[in-house]
């Protein structure tokens, strides 16, 4: 992913907990809490986690499990794990890192399911093994 396209997914991240926990640009930053049990600003979070999450799903076209939900605090927490996230590293990929999957892909399908040889060949123009389509 390059940089361009992170600070792309960082804003809409930092958007969203903005809007839904009513901050200003001046109010949020990376240990932003939005951990559950914490009162800010005297509003409860619970809800405005559980809504900040869901508007996170929604927007990245990822889930975000009850449990991993859990474990995100802060601001940072959630970046952290929508980057991490695989649906969102090849959404957000460049054709290096896509090549790359590729040879990786083929690499791992290569060991797990290794071709067979159904015969040999020796001809005028040289030998080998032959292989199923």
């Amino acid at each position: 992913m390059d940089e361009k396209k992170i600070k792309e997914i960082i804003t809409k991240i930092a958007d969203i907990v903005r809007d839904r926990f009513d901050l200003s640009e001046k109010e949020i930053n990376l240990s932003t809490i939005i951990s559950d049990g914490k009162v800010m600003m005297g509003v409860e979070l619970n809800l405005e986690k559980t809504e900040a999450i869901m508007n996170i799903e929604e927007e990245f076209d990822i889930e975000i499990s009850d449990e991993d939900a859990e474990k995100i605090n802060t601001l940072k927490d959630l970046i952290d794990y929508v980057l991490q996230n695989p649906i969102i590293q090849l959404m957000y990929a460049t054709p290096e890192d896509i090549e790359r999957l590729a040879k990786m892909t083929k690499k791992i399908t290569d060991q797990l399911y290794p071709k067979k040889p159904i015969g040999y060949y020796d001809g005028p123009y040289g030998s080998g093994e032959i292989y199923e389509k």
